[in-house]
């Protein structure tokens, strides 16, 4: 019954039924806990539950039950089958590694494979994903994202039965974190902006019409006028099409990117700023 209930919920996760999978998943727990369950299934329940809490986006919970499988499936040598268990101990570090990627915990990760058993295993695969942990851009997550990858698909070609789709969701959502963290990198020298000085950007009405007065400052000038034009809400959505896109941002989406890291700090001065263009746009129609 548990290896069964197993394999169905693997299977339910592989065409990203989560809630049938969810549900398989405590049958099988459940059935486990009225009969002994050898060590190797034990592994393979836990690694299960990671890979549901994974579908779920619960990344701190898929971490913990990552790092049981782990723990369960390292020490051991084969299966009652005769089966070599260190590719699925492999695999529950890897994607251990890859929930705390997506929960930005280099150091938990760093910890994770300094431990005796996983200094033992294929390092490849482990490196793999231990480089999503420390990527600092863009650059560097999207090779590393492609090898855990590669090794997933690989491990799922030589039959070890894991939910690709799930693997890869995961993946795909820790690339959109770490793009706009990247973007978000590169706001940070704006982040000493005097913010109160852009509710006075848009200066005097004059005839109707907003007068943008002389400042250095060229991203609050830039923010006065993406206002004043009625563009900044395009500029916004351009940064966050480029966040689910997954590519690279070009010159115009990072301009963006700085202003909606500034603003992102000043919604009351947005607002005012907005009340005010709104205002300006009543007196330009009306004339």
């Amino acid at each position: 019954v548990v290896t069964s209930a197993l394999l169905l919920c693997l299977s339910q996760l592989g065409v990203a039924d989560t809630r049938r999978a969810s549900s398989t998943l405590a049958v099988a727990r459940n059935a486990a806990h009225l009969t002994y369950v050898a060590p190797f299934l034990q592994g393979r329940l836990d690694l299960a539950a990671g890979f549901v809490a994974m579908a779920k986006s619960e990344h701190r919970v898929a971490a913990s039950y990552f790092r049981e499988a782990f723990e369960g499936l390292a020490p051991l040598k084969t299966n009652r089958l005769g089966r070599d268990t260190n590719e699925m101990a492999e695999v529950a570090l890897g994607m251990q590694l890859v929930s705390l990627a997506l929960l930005e915990k280099a150091d938990e990760a760093t910890r994770a494979l300094s431990g005796k058993m996983a200094t033992t295993l294929a390092k490849d695969r482990a490196n793999a994903a231990e480089a999503l942990c420390q990527a600092s851009s863009r650059s560097d997550v999207v090779p590393s994202i492609e090898r855990v990858l590669t090794h997933a698909r690989a491990d799922y070609a030589k039959g070890i039965f894991i939910p690709v789709l799930v693997i890869e969701n995961a993946l795909n959502e820790l690339r959109s974190k770490l793009v706009y963290s990247e973007i978000r990198r590169v706001c940070m020298s704006y982040s000493d902006v005097d913010i109160p000085r852009l509710s006075t950007l848009l200066g005097p009405e004059v005839g109707g019409s907003a007068t943008i007065g002389p400042t250095s400052d060229s991203v609050s000038h830039s923010v006065g006028r993406l206002i004043c034009d009625g563009e900044l809400d395009a500029q916004i959505d351009e940064v966050s099409g480029t966040v689910s896109m997954g590519r690279p941002p070009t010159q115009s989406e990072v301009r963006a990117g700085k202003l909606v890291n500034v603003l992102d700090q000043t919604s009351s001065v947005l607002d005012a700023l907005r009340d005010k263009a709104a205002r300006l746009t009543a007196v330009k129609t009306q004339a």
